[in-house]
């Protein structure tokens, strides 16, 4: 598999009406790889998690994110956010965003390391937690 395209409930925002509903993102093998190398990184160094910028996530709230097109159909439309974010504990990884010009913050599903190194073929440790291609003899 080269891409796997994830769609995610969306937590957080508390009572603000304005919170995106859904998140869709897609990972490639090579962005599944450098998410198993950041667990190694969380792990070797006893750290809850890895917080990095990320902005492959687009946001969706209701009927908000359709617009009408020049032709008269409709197109998704993703609301506006700042310090887009991904983060990667030693086991779980997740996207996480504000709304843009608030203190909003929302997060996707937390989605398991050893199911994304299966989707892609890879194996994930246990011990380290470092990635290796599973037909490459862990190379």
């Amino acid at each position: 598999m080269e891409k796997k395209t994830f769609s995610s409930e969306v937590f957080g925002g508390g009572d603000y009406d304005n919170v995106p509903d859904k998140a869709e993102f897609v990972i490639s093998k090579d962005k599944a790889m450098e998410i198993i190398r950041l667990a190694g990184v969380v792990k070797a160094n006893n750290a809850y998690k890895i917080e990095a910028f990320d902005y492959i996530t687009d946001w969706f709230q209701g009927e908000e994110c359709f617009d009408e097109t020049e032709t008269g159909g409709e197109e998704r439309k993703p609301i506006r956010t700042d310090c887009n974010t991904l983060n990667v504990s030693d086991d779980q990884f997740w996207f996480a965003a504000y709304l843009k010009h608030t203190e909003v913050k929302f997060r996707t599903d937390r989605y398991n390391l050893k199911d994304l190194a299966k989707d892609f073929g890879l194996a994930f440790l246990e011990e380290s937690k470092a990635v290796t291609a599973a037909n490459e003899g862990g190379h």
